[in-house]
């Protein structure tokens, strides 16, 4: 050990003595440290970082499937939730949550939203929640004979009321008085559990007794015997008995999963690993430049290697020494690597919109990871070219002056396949990088159906504790909207349940009154989105057939509603007139007889909000006919950016108690919800541009050495004649072969690699030739770039000087 350590500060003094290769090594390898240590960063806090609950491999999470489900892990209801606490014994404790907005006032301050999620059981208890004040939630919190409480979240509690002892205090929620019993601590602070500010227990809500609200999520500690199997079987079997007697549940399936199901979908883990991927060739595209600058330097350092050998030093010595010297280049690019990717997760936080991406942090195990790599990577990329120039004669290489004669041409052909692997990768990242940046793009630029440009939207709502009746709500609205045209510069105004092609739409199932369904999986579906009666003229979504609304239609004896051509096209033959006039059933929410509806015209499509952005069928219905009380007051006018900053103040003046967020372009509103897709290609784009600097400078310090090791030989073609074009044309050529067998073999290993990725891909193809041949010339360029102020210093060798100098 004391050797080593001896080693080591040896090295530590080379490094200093010699900058140039030691910072060039560590620069590289920092920079290949940077980008493993931001996404090591996202994969420690999904799989490695303790989860804020207790014993998370003992939870089974209840996810739902049915045919309205957009995804696998869809919600359940109230009844179905209490139907699985009573009847699974797998199960020592279920308990079930959802998430909503509330309004909430403190004191004499204004009224504001609140993201709130409402409990049923002992999910506080069931997680093992901690708090920094008083107490959490319990069993005894719900029903009508509780006191009304609520919890609040460490951050809320922090950021809104400065940390002030709140314990024993009321805050009114929904317009009901609350008294706060305790503020959770920070460390529950993971993905979407940072967006909560109150927790709530169930409370005297009759709606939610609904078979039809599917909203409730529950989570179940597993009994000491009992497995997830054996809970999925449970669970599943009530599931079928359920929806054998009620028809609300027909055509539902359920299934118990561990908690890395409920961490994320598919999707997340195929980026994830798509992101592994990139960053683990980028670190062995750093090793193999800095093997070649180690080459470059071991055979400059073969007299001195040769001579400690031939003095009795053995090769397990002399190894154990240039092993210490590229440990400390390991330390100094660790060093730089770890400022590298904290500045990278800093851009990170900056360009997120999610509050998942505030928790992906540097912490002790992201350090570690990092030390690891530099350790790992100097023995990784140290050991081949040390155990070659080993394996040579000392006495052959003392006797050669020059440094060329022994084992110079099988040391340059290494250097040469390490080139080749360099390119190869690079490109392999490029393509990976450029079939994510055109996804990404065409999801941006894709047609929305409409322009959002000229619009401003800001979100509110009218709370039922406000108005209880829904005709008293509506009223506010409209003295709303009315005073959302008289702003400066606004031409029209309208509602809307979600913000078009941006938000996804409620998904809900329909009766064609002349085709109805036998079973709730054979009913056709759709996207509802209830709007104001000027929906379509200030948005400027087009109509293919019939007409839009009018004021007429708001006391209309049958709901007026538009279809979107997509719709049509599905559910009516693809003819706009067999649509028109068609009559369909829509349900209530509460359960209530469903609202009889007739097609008055058609829209075209609509993009999807998701990353495929193909249109779905759309469904538009006046907010008289179905009421909503959260809606997005939408303005068209000339500076929607000034717009954006009156809406809120327009809201108020009408009724100062309704909170509002944000107000935004549609634009932004548009960006925000693209945050995440952005952020990918950013990375991609980013971790691409790496790969495509260290392969040209692999290929530079290549053909630099390649040009000083043939210097006699170029001195004494153009003694015999040859010119300097025909000098560079060799150099050059040698440079761009090189690339292109990389280049060749690097597509090959891309082609392989993007079939992973197909789901996670929109308007791009896996075998995007652009995209490939893009790669590839990219690649090429760099390598006749990198080949250039060689190609040149070759032309221009004096032959006399240099056939002196041999």
């Amino acid at each position: 050990m004391i050797t080593f350590l001896k080693d080591l500060r040896h090295g530590v003094r080379l490094f200093v003595r010699q900058p140039g290769y030691a910072w060039a090594a560590a620069a590289t390898l920092a920079l290949a440290i940077g980008a493993n240590t931001v996404i090591f960063s996202f994969a420690n806090l999904l799989l490695l970082k303790p989860l804020p609950i207790t014993a998370p491999d003992r939870l089974g999470w209840v996810f739902a499937n049915g045919p309205n489900a957009p995804v696998d892990r869809a919600s359940v209801s109230l009844p179905e939730y209490v139907a699985y606490r009573d009847g699974a014994t797998a199960f020592a404790q279920l308990a079930a949550w959802r998430r909503d907005t509330v309004v909430l006032r403190a004191g004499d301050a204004g009224a504001e939203r609140a993201a709130a999620q409402f409990v049923v059981g002992d999910l506080q208890g069931l997680w093992g929640l901690r708090t920094v004040r008083g107490r959490t939630l319990s069993k005894d919190d719900e029903g009508q004979a509780a006191r009304p409480v609520a919890v609040l979240s460490h951050r809320y509690w922090a950021t809104r009321f400065g940390g002030a002892d709140l314990v024993g205090a009321d805050l009114v929620v929904d317009g009901r008085r609350r008294t706060v019993v305790g503020v959770l601590t920070p460390d529950i602070e993971l993905g979407n559990l940072s967006e909560i500010d109150v927790w709530l227990p169930l409370g005297p809500e009759p709606a939610l007794a609904s078979r039809t609200q599917r909203g409730w999520r529950p989570v179940g500690r597993l009994a000491p015997s009992a497995t997830i199997e054996t809970a999925n079987a449970q669970v599943a079997a009530i599931g079928h008995r359920l929806a054998a007697t009620y028809p609300e549940s027909r055509d539902w399936t359920v299934r118990v999963g561990p908690t890395r199901d409920a961490l994320g979908g598919g999707d997340t883990w195929i980026v994830l690993s798509m992101l592994g991927a990139v960053v683990g060739l980028l670190l062995v595209l750093a090793c193999a430049n800095i093997m070649n600058l180690l080459v470059a330097r071991l055979i400059g350092r073969r007299h001195e290697l040769a001579m400690r050998t031939a003095l009795g030093a053995t090769r397990g010595r002399v190894a154990r020494q240039i092993v210490a010297e590229s440990l400390s280049v390991g330390l100094a690019g660790f060093a730089l690597g770890v400022a590298l990717g904290w500045a990278g997760l800093q851009a990170v936080h900056a360009l997120a919109t999610e509050p998942f991406f505030e928790q992906v942090v540097i912490d002790a195990r992201v350090v570690g990871f990092a030390l690891a790599l530099a350790f790992v990577a100097p023995v990784a990329f140290a050991v081949a070219p040390t155990l070659r120039v080993l394996r040579q004669d000392a006495l052959p290489t003392l006797n050669d002056a020059s440094g060329r004669a022994v084992g110079g041409h099988r040391l340059a052909r290494s250097r040469s396949v390490l080139v080749v692997v360099q390119v190869s990768l690079a490109v392999t990242l490029l393509v990976v990088a450029g079939l994510v940046v055109k996804s990404v793009r065409a999801v941006v630029t894709a047609d929305l159906g409409y322009d959002p440009a000229p619009l401003a939207t800001v979100a509110f709502d009218v709370p039922a504790f406000m108005t209880q009746e829904d005709d008293a709500a509506l009223a506010v609205r409209r003295r709303i909207l009315d005073e959302a045209t008289r702003l400066p510069g606004a031409s029209a105004a309208t509602l809307a349940s979600v913000l078009p092609a941006i938000q996804f739409p409620q998904t809900t199932p329909f009766t064609i009154a002349d085709r109805p369904a036998e079973r709730d999986r054979d009913r056709p579906t759709t996207g509802l989105t209830v709007v104001g009666t000027d929906f379509f003229h200030v948005t400027g979504i087009a109509m293919v057939a019939g007409r839009g609304f009018t004021s007429a239609d708001r006391t209309a004896a049958r709901a007026p509603i538009v279809v979107s051509r997509e719709a049509v096209r599905r559910y009516w033959q693809d003819q706009p007139d067999a649509a028109l006039g068609a009559v369909v059933l829509l349900p209530r929410p509460d359960g209530a007889a469903p609202v009889e509806a007739v097609v008055v015209g058609v829209a075209r499509d609509l993009a999807n909000a998701d990353l495929d952005r193909r249109p779905e069928p759309q469904l538009f219905v006046l907010d008289d006919h179905v009421p909503s009380r959260r809606m997005y007051l939408v303005v068209r006018g000339d500076r929607p950016a000034e717009l954006a900053g009156r809406l809120s103040g327009a809201i108020h003046a009408v009724a100062p108690d309704i909170p509002t967020e944000r107000a935004l372009t549609g634009p932004a509103a548009l960006e925000r919800e693209q945050g995440s897709g952005l952020l990918l290609s950013a990375l991609f784009a980013a971790f691409a541009g790496v790969a495509v600097l260290l392969a040209a400078t692999g290929l530079y310090g290549v053909m630099s050495y390649a040009v000083s090791q043939r210097t006699p030989e170029i001195a004494l073609r153009l003694a015999l004649g040859a010119s300097g074009r025909d000098i560079a044309r060799d150099v050059m050529g040698r440079t761009v072969g090189l690339a292109a067998i990389g280049a060749v073999a690097g597509l090959g290993g891309a082609a392989l690699l993007a079939q992973g990725m197909r789901s996670v891909l929109f308007g791009v193809t896996t075998t995007d030739p652009v995209t490939y041949a893009g790669a590839a010339a990219l690649a090429l360029s760099a390598a006749a770039v990198a080949a250039w102020t060689p190609m040149r210093r070759a032309a221009g060798i004096d032959p006399i000087a240099a056939l002196r100098q041999a």
